[in-house]
């Protein structure tokens, strides 16, 4: 005898099996994408089970809204219709997200964010002809997914239609509450993920949708991807591992001098009409000195400016753990000394990125009872003992007098009147002129830094520490002064804040000439050692200048501006990713332009495509 409840469990077990066949479809392009992403682009299986989850949230709430649909009595084919077109964009969606990231982590190493969905998707052709990929691929693919996606709900639709053998057996009250439930469960899950989106796991979603969760900020205009940044830690201690020291350095004691805010073309060092820096044009004329051409700094600020310096690293390849040239100094046997006029201790721990050193002093702790004051690092050097002759020494000093907050002593000022143009008030006047008081603080502050890099050179003269050694002077970032409505730095990309001075000073043996004609602060630390013979890790990205540029591109970045220096044509290209336009100059010039008919559009795709890896990695997303 037929059991009374076996027709409703036999449409039970219906229901269910089409709704597994249903699922199968979705399934299929995710198992396929997990097996990419773990595979071939070395995703954690971290990322799989809260992928999975907000993948049958989104299918729980679909459901619900196709239940919906089915409760309010509209017509078979009408529901069938909305089934195959809510199915076919579902399923169109997914397979075209999945291909945007297995085209970011193809193309730049990382998940494709909204972000840069934003910044891109409105450049579509040029961003299809930067990656190289024709229009009609990307056409006849996207009609494909479309079309299957069609296909599948229909199917779906048609052939795996739980939904009428559900409303065939079970009470509609009943499936009403139901979907009610599942929908307010999948509504809190779904909130619970935006709240804590799973981006430590580096599950695709969130790496998209929360990039700012998955960014590791290392100043206040800079982050690093996550994911990208660790991969690239662990090659950096891989580095570490294979490093070979060298067996015969020569071991010249280097004292490197950083003056903030240092830009090239106010110091009479590099031809400016006011003589702001005398001492350093005067070395720059004896014997050992070479004055390099101005240097292309990595960013407009302090942070970027000093990692970029001493880990031979453009931004976008920023890792947590960079090899840095203090470390190879001190595989190397030296001991190392570092006196900042800046408080770097608290600003995005810049003490933190120096390791391990065996004598740090900064604005934290500084004697002088004014913050920001050079005269404390002199003080500093001026108590060292004197050098033993036998350990050699690598002294690091941060000065801050080019800096607008850099405390700037009555007796250095050399051109008055002076006001800081740190305060807005004090940038123009009240007919909108730009107050050329600032621009005399400014190079009050360059000439103060010259006489205060005479007094620390003249105290390790006395001490013996020049007796074998390479000074080096040079800056973290330049400064803007009115130029183009900008003031001070970490604003812009034009030429005031990205070229800075490089003086090599060699005292006690014959160094080689630089040969480099556009050299950039990657290369400030490869030139370092090359200048003591010990060989640089082989993840820095710079090049010794005592050789001819051995890259075709020099990078920058300051937030939304990426860009790059063509070294090979002498243009200079870059991108506001915020505004969504490029601008393109002669180096000649510092006024840039958009790019016109008579830029080379050759040239633009290649400068579009290399540019890409910066807008990928270490753009910091806006909230």
């Amino acid at each position: 005898m037929q059991r009374p409840f076996a027709p409703r469990l036999d449409a039970a077990g219906t229901t269910l099996l089409r709704l597994a066949a249903e699922i199968s479809c979705v399934l299929v392009p995710c198992v396929a994408f997990l097996a990419l992403y773990l595979g071939r682009y070395g995703a954690p299986p971290s990322a799989v089970a809260p992928h999975l989850r907000i993948l049958a949230d989104l299918g729980a709430l679909l459901a619900c809204v196709r239940l919906a649909i089915a409760c309010c009595g509209v017509s078979r084919p009408v529901r069938r219709a909305a089934d195959t077109l809510l199915l076919g964009l579902a399923f169109t969606c997914l397979v075209g997200y999945y291909a945007l990231v297995i085209t970011g982590l193809q193309s730049w190493g990382r998940v494709a964010t909204s972000q840069l969905a934003q910044i891109y998707l409105p450049r579509g052709v040029e961003l299809l002809d930067v990656l190289d990929i024709p229009l009609y691929v990307v056409g006849a693919a996207a009609l494909a997914v479309v079309v299957l996606g069609v296909c599948l709900g229909r199917l779906a639709a048609a052939r795996f239609d739980w939904i009428s053998v559900l409303l065939s057996w079970a009470p509609r009250r009943a499936i009403e509450y139901g979907a009610v439930a599942v929908f307010v469960a999948a509504v809190a899950d779904v909130g619970w993920y935006t709240l804590r989106p799973p981006v430590d796991a580096q599950e695709p979603l969130a790496l998209s949708f929360f990039p700012w969760d998955a960014t590791l900020l290392v100043g206040p205009h800079t982050g690093m991807d996550k994911a990208a940044s660790a991969q690239r830690g662990a090659r950096e201690d891989d580095a570490r591992r294979r490093y070979t020291k060298a067996a015969a350095a020569t071991r010249h004691n280097l004292v490197l001098i950083v003056v903030d805010s240092f830009r090239a073309d106010h110091t009479s060092l590099y031809g400016y009409a006011r003589d702001t820096t005398p001492y350093l044009a005067y070395r720059a004329a004896g014997r050992g000195a070479r004055l390099s051409p101005a240097v292309r700094t990595s960013c407009a600020e302090t942070v970027c400016g000093v990692m970029s310096l001493l880990g031979s690293r453009y931004v976008h390849r920023f890792s947590p753990r960079m090899f840095t040239l203090h470390e190879v100094l001190g595989a190397h046997g030296y001991r190392r000394i570092l006196l900042i006029a800046d408080d770097h201790t608290h600003f995005y721990d810049l003490r933190g990125h120096y390791g391990t050193v065996e004598e740090y002093h900064d604005a934290s702790t500084a004697h002088s009872p004014r913050m920001f004051d050079d005269q404390d690092v002199v003080d500093r050097v001026r108590s060292l003992p004197k050098w033993d002759g036998a350990t050699p020494v690598m002294l690091h000093l941060h000065l801050m007098s080019a800096h607008a907050l850099g405390y700037l002593h009555d007796d250095s000022l050399k051109w008055r009147p002076v006001v800081n143009y740190f305060y807005p008030a004090n940038r123009v006047d009240a007919g909108g002129r730009l107050v050329a008081a600032a621009t005399n603080y400014y190079d009050d502050g360059v000439n103060q830094a010259d006489r205060v890099i005479h007094d620390v050179l003249e105290a390790l003269e006395a001490k013996g520490y020049l007796r074998d050694s390479l000074v080096v002077v040079t800056g973290d970032h330049g400064e803007s002064l009115g130029e183009k409505d900008k003031w001070g730095h970490g604003n812009s990309v034009y030429e005031e804040v990205l070229r800075v001075p490089l003086l090599m000073l060699s005292q006690g043996y014959e160094p080689a000439p630089l040969r480099a004609r556009s050299p950039a602060q990657v290369d400030i630390a490869p030139t370092i050692l090359a200048e003591l013979g010990i060989p640089a890790p082989d993840t820095w990205q710079g090049s010794p200048l005592q050789q001819p540029e051995q890259s075709h591109f020099a990078y920058f970045q300051q937030g939304a501006f990426i860009g790059l220096l063509d070294r090979q044509s002498g243009w200079k290209y870059w991108q506001d990713t915020a505004s969504h336009r490029d601008f393109a100059s002669t180096v000649v010039g510092t006024r840039a332009s958009r790019p016109t008919a008579n830029t080379p559009a050759s040239l633009l795709s290649e400068w579009r495509k290399a540019v890409m890896p910066l807008a990928a990695e270490s753009l910091v997303p806006t909230r």
